[in-house]
Parts: C-alpha cells; sequence; structure tokens
C-alpha cells in the first residue's frame, strides 16, 4: 500500500492487521491503533498484541513523503538480525533489512498482489537508507562549532562588580557619547522626566520618564537629545 502525506499530515485507514511494516518512506511516520500508539522511521515494522481493524497515520515531518506499507494479519516473518525494542508495553521489531523477508510458507492461495506491489526496484542485500538520511545534512564533522554558544559567554564572574550612576545634559547641537566599555555587565539609560522632547540612542528614540537597558553590552553609544534635556546612566561593570 502507498499512502501520501503533506508535512504533518494525518489519515485514517480502515485496515485489518497485527503487524504493520514501514518498507519505504521520507519521513518518520506515527500510527495510532486501538492496541497501541507508537513512531517508527522508514525500514521498520512493529507487531501488536492483538489485530486492529482500523489505523491513524501521521507524517511527522515537514517534507511530503510517499510511503510504502505492508499490513499483515499476525507476525511477519522476520530477519535474522533484527533487534527487539519495548515502547509502552509493546514489542517493536525494527529490521535493518527489507529482501528475504518473504518466505517459502507463501503458497497458491496466498494474494501477493499487495505485497509485490510495496516492493521497489532498489530493494538490494541491504535497506537503501536515503529516505532517511535525506533529513541530515553534511556539514556533521569531528567537532562542533560553538562558536554561536560562546559569543556570548565571558569569563568574567558574576560577583565583585562595581556600579556608578551619571547625570547629563544635553548641550545646544551637541550629543553624548558613551564610550565602549568591555566590562560593562549592565546599562541603564533613563531620560529625565521634564525632557521636553525624545532622547535618541543610536536611532532608538526614548520619551521623557522612560528607560532603556542592556546586559552584556560593552559597545560605544552616541545619544542626542534637546538643548537643556538630560538623562542618567547606570553602570554595573564586572570587577577587573
Amino acid at each position: 500500500m502507498k499512502v501520501t502525506l503533506q508535512p504533518y499530515e494525518r489519515v485514517d485507514i480502515a485496515q485489518r492487521g497485527q503487524t504493520i511494516v514501514y518498507l519505504a518512506g521520507a519521513s518518520e511516520l506515527s500510527f495510532e491503533t486501538a492496541v497501541g500508539n507508537f513512531r517508527i522511521p522508514s525500514g521498520s515494522q512493529v507487531t501488536l498484541p492483538s489485530v486492529f481493524e482500523k489505523v491513524s497515520i501521521q507524517n511527522m515531518s515537514g517534507i511530503e513523503t510517499e510511503s510504502e506499507l505492508l499490513f499483515v494479519e499476525g507476525e511477519y516473518a522476520r530477519l535474522s538480525d533484527v533487534s527487539f525494542v519495548q515502547i509502552q508495553g509493546i514489542t517493536n521489531t525494527i529490521s535493518a533489512q527489507i529482501v528475504n523477508s518473504l518466505t517459502a510458507k507463501i503458497t497458491n492461495t496466498v494474494d501477493i498482489r499487495q505485497i509485490t506491489e510495496t516492493l521497489t526496484a532498489n530493494i538490494a542485500n541491504t535497506v537503501d537508507i536515503r529516505a532517511i538520511t535525506e533529513t541530515l545534512t553534511t556539514n556533521i564533522a569531528n567537532t562542533v562549532d560553538i562558536r554561536a554558544i560562546t559569543e556570548t559567554l565571558t569569563s568574567r564572574p558574576d560577583t565583585g562588580a562595581s556600579f556608578s550612576a551619571n547625570d547629563f545634559v544635553f548641550d545646544a547641537g551637541l550629543s553624548v557619547s558613551l564610550a565602549a566599555e568591555p566590562k560593562r555587565k549592565e546599562l541603564l539609560i533613563l531620560a529625565t522626566d521634564s525632557n521636553t522632547g525624545n532622547i535618541d540612542i543610536n536611532g532608538l528614540s526614548i520619551e521623557a520618564g522612560d528607560s532603556f537597558s542592556l546586559e552584556n553590552f560593552g559597545g560605544p553609544l552616541t545619544i542626542t537629545g534637546a538643548q537643556g534635556d538630560g538623562f542618567k546612566v547606570c553602570e554595573v561593570l564586572y570587577a577587573a
């Protein structure tokens, strides 16, 4: 049986069986039945404790997938190199291969059309895991690039910091520049309540009485405003 699912789409299928074999597909699928729920990747199978009459299938990825499924009443012929995983009390048989899954027990009374329709020309001695690995990137290396993580971290202690507060008033046509301070832990800029207009912090406007704060910012700032207006700068610095 072939089932095409859009990203995260769920479908309900009236299908009798006890073993579900996920032959091939581009993403992990979720199965819900009256006798058990589980998620398995392509190339896996699960045998439930009893027969179900209906199954709900959901695509668990953000890509469209055409999945090939096999439903068997009873246990499906297992390979010799399977492993068993316990999920919510259900024994899931995870097969590393699909080939040789048909056995000599198939007789003339077995309708094998449904089985053979789900097999593809790619079945060989080993499972083609390309459908599984399509979601993996080729950027995995021997080491993890943690620069994006460590850029926000420093070796400075959280204790032993100093605090300072300074008032500033704008002169006519002049701005106030705050120099870069690598040891700066916290910065608070508070516009004076009596200001006649907004003050501008690197393009960000702050109304009278409002405040603006930054954490772990060590760069410079340029502050402008109307003559006579002012603001207060409060800084917490790491210890030297």
